[in-house]
């Protein structure tokens, strides 16, 4: 039995000490897929809350559960009917939930979740791109991003919000580009296309802009953002208050019920509901929409969306931190991950 390495839990937990390196059993790629020889992958918040057991009930997890959705990296192997990919590809992309674990030697991936990478783009830059990049892009067309003067994003330097703040500049092209960081984020903030920047730090930012976005993403689960909205706009969350109606879709699709497990998602999705209502009680005061969003995983978006962008070199991420495919380097990076206040994204380098 041929093996690999992959970084893996054995039960769920919040000490990254229980994060480690073991062999896990290689598989050939089914019809669709393609088997990736990874290079490099990022670390993302939802990665740590799998592992601490807080998707459990929309995601099937079995142990050990392998860690990572990010990748980057070489086609080695592909199923029997997949038409876009070769071995020898550049590949990267987010894989689905069932396919978790790009923290690895190799993964497995169906061909819809991946995207090509361009030549001249590092394995390290590729793997920061594919769910922080998708999120935001996603989170601005729900926004009705597309045609609109004015856009803020919160925590502009984060994962999530610095691609939020280059895809509003670069890509939808708003004239006015606005988000919030701490003072040492600010020239960051700047380079990935901000017009303004609030020093949240010095500043009430939701007095400093109040009324002033056509469009308003919040990446860090801010409910006083509807004073930045103005009236009949939208906030677009993938932070504040999730939709609990969403969250029972999401569950229902991947795995059957036992009553059990329906019971505690029909307590789940109530409770969510309600804390989604009372949390957004003023945005509807103010008439202000609010929506909150799962992530699609979407090669071909991917693609078409960061591709030129990263070419062009229109968008070049920031990398954090770059950490080695060690116990102590992916220990490293959790940890760091979660103490938070990041200014771009950590990625673990499997391979150079």
């Amino acid at each position: 039995m041929s093996t690999y390495k992959a970084a893996a839990i054995r039960k769920f937990t919040s000490h990254v000490d229980d994060y480690q390196i073991i062999d896990v059993e290689r598989k050939s790629p089914e019809k669709t897929q393609v088997e990736v020889q990874v290079y490099a992958a990022s670390v993302n918040p939802v990665d740590y809350k799998r592992a601490r057991g807080m998707l459990s009930l929309i995601v099937p997890d079995t142990f050990p559960l392998r860690l990572g959705y990010d990748v980057a990296g070489i086609v080695t192997n592909v199923g029997c009917n997949v038409t876009k990919f070769k071995a020898g590809d550049r590949v990267y992309g987010c894989v689905n939930h069932d396919e978790i674990g790009t923290i690895a030697e190799y993964v497995v991936s169906d061909e819809i979740y991946l995207a090509v990478l361009p030549n001249n783009i590092e394995f390290t830059v590729g793997a920061s791109v594919p769910l922080a990049g998708l999120t935001a892009k996603q989170a601005m067309d729900i926004g009705g991003a597309e045609g609109k003067e004015t856009i803020f994003v919160s925590g502009g330097m984060g994962g999530v919000g610095m691609f939020g703040v280059a895809l509003a500049r670069h890509y939808f092209k708003a004239r006015s580009v606005i988000t919030t960081v701490s003072t040492s984020k600010i020239e960051y903030a700047k380079k990935m296309g901000a017009t303004q920047v609030v020093d949240y730090t010095k500043e009430d930012y939701t007095e400093v802009l109040e009324n002033a976005a056509d469009v308003t993403f919040d990446t860090v689960g801010d409910k006083e953002l509807y004073k930045i909205a103005k009236p009949n706009t939208i906030v677009v969350s993938v932070a504040l208050a999730p939709d609990g109606n969403l969250l029972h879709k999401l569950r229902a699709s991947s795995m059957p019920f036992t009553w059990i497990e329906w019971s505690k998602l029909v307590i789940a999705r109530t409770a969510t509901n309600v804390f989604k209502w009372i949390s957004t009680r003023q945005f509807r005061a103010k008439g202000v929409k609010y929506a909150y969003l799962f992530t699609e995983r979407n090669g071909q978006e991917l693609e078409k969306t960061f591709n030129p962008l990263l070419e062009s070199k229109i968008v070049e991420p920031v990398i954090a931190e770059v950490y080695e495919f060690t116990n102590e380097g992916v220990r490293s990076a959790f940890k760091k991950a979660m103490d938070g206040h990041v200014a771009g994204k950590l990625i673990i380098r499997v391979r150079d």
